[in-house]
């Protein structure tokens, strides 16, 4: 299961023009791009997406025009949209609430997921690209539009998106590999961290973590003793380099002496000839009996 993961923010256009890049035979939304989606698929080897999750925040009347439009696609596969209790993070609380709510989506949807970091708004795109660099992620994505397209897109209304756009706007629309996400392994040892233990419940408005507690907190944390257990382990190889740089040294000190060392011991343990001896004990004769 290939999920494509997008963060929501003014802009709900943004997720059909990933989405498109990614399955145009199902959104054939740049079949007039003078470049050929599949040779951009074909470089960066993005996987086939089964699922569509949407992270956003609550208030916001952009999630029904998503699901009229994957309707209008004839619903190619599952949609998720999970909604924060925040509204605008505008306070450090309601931005690490999102925060959480993105890490738990990108845990959930596993190292093969497709990030978009497209969309969002304030921290979303950030913490997504992180979530991605943690957990793991077959690609994270970007679209850039010309900026005097930008207005002529967002007039588009939601049939717009489900057909080929005008050659001129579809041109000018371009996919941007942001990088690859590999899994950081101590994320797996000790008290792992995984999905089962920092679960998301199916769409809804989320309202935070349980008994759990913070996903993001768990991560600084995993985060900092990994620095700490990299510093360590440099530290004992460059004390071992050290130690046999010694003993290499000392061996090529010590070989010279080998030989004369063995002469003077050789002299020693057989002396000269005409080298003064001790005296021999003298022994008193035996008186012989009368």
């Amino acid at each position: 299961m290939s999920v494509l993961l997008c963060t929501l923010g003014t802009s709900w256009a943004v997720i059909p023009e990933v989405y498109a890049f990614l399955m145009p035979e199902i959104c054939p939304l740049y079949a007039a791009h003078p470049e050929p989606t599949t040779k951009f698929r074909h470089e960066v080897t993005l996987p086939k997406i089964d699922e569509l999750w949407v992270v956003t925040t609550a208030g916001g009347n952009d999630t029904n025009k998503i699901k009229t439009w994957w309707d209008m696609l004839g619903s190619p596969g599952p949609l998720q949209i999970w909604e924060t209790s925040a509204t605008n993070a505008t306070t450090q609380a309601e931005v690490e609430l999102i925060r959480e709510l993105i890490l738990r989506a990108s845990l959930r949807a596993g190292p093969s997921a497709v990030l978009s970091l497209a969309g969002g708004r304030k921290t979303m795109s950030a913490d997504l690209q992180r979530a991605g660099m943690a957990f793991g992620c077959a690609a994270m994505l970007h679209v850039l539009p010309p900026e005097l397209a930008r207005a002529d897109l967002e007039r588009l209304n939601k049939e717009d998106f489900v057909s080929p756009l005008p050659r001129d706007l579809a041109a000018g629309i371009q996919p941007v590999l942001v990088g690859v996400g590999h899994r950081n392994d101590l994320l797996a040892i000790d008290q792992a961290i995984s999905a089962e233990r920092f679960s998301l419940p199916d769409s809804g408005i989320w309202m935070g973590p349980g008994t759990e507690g913070w996903l993001w907190k768990a991560l600084d944390e995993r985060e900092r003793d990994g620095g700490r257990l990299l510093a360590n382990y440099h530290a004992d190889v460059a004390r071992s380099e050290r130690l046999l740089e010694r003993r290499q040294n000392f061996a090529a000190y010590a070989s010279p002496l080998k030989g004369r060392c063995s002469k003077h011991l050789s002299y020693v343990q057989h002396p000269h000839p005409c080298a003064k001896r001790s005296p021999e004990p003298i022994t008193k004769p035996t008186p012989v009996p009368a």
